[in-house]
């Protein structure tokens, strides 16, 4: 496929031609002497001629570039053209009559076309009624057997000139429809990719930089497999013609179409490759589906709340009143091991009313690192009488953001907790505060056990626990408070090196007005 546009393609065409005609003219007058002469005044005169020639070549084509320009800028301009067709006049003239011999009527043939191809028909007449007089009146008189010639030469530039300017006006025509096309594709907020039957990538967007960073200069003539090489359905697997499906590309979801085309060139094809970014989507699905599901489980648990509670408190009255009048030792023990699971389920039917509906002081500005510094010695006293090494690396500096202290307080003292669960003597826990891409990040890493992989995916859901005294509660509602703070969570963990929970939060300076 030629890379060239249509404009460029004619400027090199246009270019050639005149290469090819100072050449010819330094070569015709290099050969007009037919006489003998000495070696050395011949090499004279040839270089004479070529130095000659190309200069004149040089200053014209320079001209002509600048009258090009002028067409193609279609604003009705007229100087450079005018001066090219006034040049190429002068030489020919100043040619014709510095020749030793007749030069016959062929050279007229060369600038006219020149002039007519470059200017258009109108500025063609005019230089051709220019050179058509001095052919006239070449010997001081009217030559009669000249005007066929004249009259062919008049024909000749107004079709020349009315071809030329078809091929102006198509170029023209071309190199608008492009600059179209390609501020079109600029315009969708999806990155498209264009590639040819060959598997080049001959066009994509400014946003294929956001999806694959890289230039679009470093993508457009490559192999469009190299793309996809980090995706997560391979390139090699996918079909010709496809829509809607999803994949992954880094950390990143996107929603994928593909379709053939008739390419540029006869009987191949081209392939559009159209690209959605879905990960805001898809976050905002899951958080509905959590929020769907809490809400259901939140009319569960306070439906259940006032029938379990009223039942549990009279039961477990009656207990204590029975323990306190009955003196038997073994029995006392019986009484107290009722009254502690009563309470473990009256602590399960509020950790249920949390989850629908978490505790919430007023929304205020919190600095992430003072509320890690206020609450160190009280959240990182168990594990350090564990022999546990706690360590914190806090920006002082870091950004403020709304929220409410004591539900993050919660989300702080769960996550320490279960890092300080799933380490032994000698591990560490380290507390991180830092700005990461405009977002606030609080990150609770340790180096315990780590959680195996089958359960990282269901770890946020209610009741999931992998504890024999846990209720599965505990982290269903941070990632619920996590939610309601407009946050995001995200969880790494390797088997045996530890896990990381990073908490990311939205800073007051970036959130929207109202």
């Amino acid at each position: 496929m030629n890379k060239l546009t249509p404009a460029d393609q004619l400027k090199d065409i246009y270019w050639v031609a005149h290469f090819f005609f100072f050449f010819i003219i330094s070569v015709t007058r290099v050969i007009e002497k037919p006489e003998p002469a000495p070696i050395g005044k011949i090499l004279y005169e040839y270089s004479f001629s070529f130095l000659l020639a190309f200069s004149v070549f040089f200053f014209i084509n320079s001209i002509f570039l600048k009258a090009i320009n002028e067409k193609f800028s279609d604003k009705g301009k007229l100087l450079y053209q005018i001066l090219y067709s006034m040049s190429l006049v002068v030489f020919t003239i100043a040619f014709i009559v510095t020749a030793e011999e007749k030069v016959s009527n062929w050279i007229y043939v060369v600038p006219i076309t020149m002039v007519s191809l470059t200017c258009g028909f109108r500025i063609g007449l005019a230089t051709t009624l220019l050179l058509g007089i001095h052919m006239l009146w070449m010997d001081g008189d009217i030559s009669v057997h000249n005007l066929p010639v004249f009259l062919c030469l008049l024909l000749m530039s107004w079709l020349v000139g009315q071809i030329s300017e078809v091929n102006f006006r198509q170029a023209l025509q071309l190199e608008s429809e492009r600059r179209f096309l390609a501020d079109l594709i600029e315009t969708f907020s999806g990155g498209i990719v264009v590639s040819n039957s060959d598997g080049e990538v001959i066009l994509c967007n400014r946003e294929i930089k956001n999806v694959f960073h890289r230039e679009k200069a470093d993508i457009i003539g490559k192999g469009e497999s190299l793309l996809w090489v980090n995706s997560s359905i391979p390139f090699h697997k996918w079909q010709s013609n496809f829509i809607n499906m999803e994949l992954s590309i880094g950390s990143r979801e996107y929603l994928v179409s593909r379709f053939s085309i008739a390419g540029i060139e006869p009987g191949k094809k081209c392939y559009v490759t159209v690209l959605n970014d879905i990960t805001e989507v898809q976050m905002q699905r899951e958080k509905l589906h959590n929020l769907t599901t809490l809400s259901a489980l939140g009319e569960l648990a306070a439906g259940a709340a006032h029938e379990i509670k009223n039942p549990l408190t009279t039961i477990r009255g009656f207990l204590q009143l029975l323990r306190d009048k009955n003196g038997s030792h073994q029995l006392n023990e019986l009484y107290a091991l009722s009254i502690e699971e009563l309470d473990r389920i009256n602590y399960i039917v509020n950790s249920m009313l949390q989850l629908a509906k978490p505790d919430m002081d007023e929304p205020q500005k919190l600095s992430l690192s003072y509320l890690v510094k206020e609450t160190w010695e009280l959240y990182t006293c168990s594990a350090v009488k564990k022999g546990i090494r706690v360590e914190n690396n806090l920006d002082d500096d870091l950004h403020e953001i709304m929220g409410s202290r004591k539900q993050i307080k919660q989300v702080l003292l769960n996550f320490i907790q279960n890092a300080e669960k799933a380490c032994s003597q000698g591990d560490k826990i380290i507390v991180k505060t830092y700005m990461n891409s405009g977002w606030v990040c609080l990150e609770v890493r340790d180096t315990g056990k780590g959680i195996h992989p089958d359960h990282v995916d269901k770890l946020f859901s209610p009741f999931f626990t992998t504890e024999a005294e846990g209720t599965g509660i505990g982290l269903a509602i941070c990632k619920r408070i996590i939610s309601d703070h407009n946050g995001r969570i995200q969880l790494e963990s390797e088997l045996g090196l530890g896990t990381s929970f990073t908490v990311s939060f939205i800073p007051i300076d970036n959130q929207p007005a109202g």
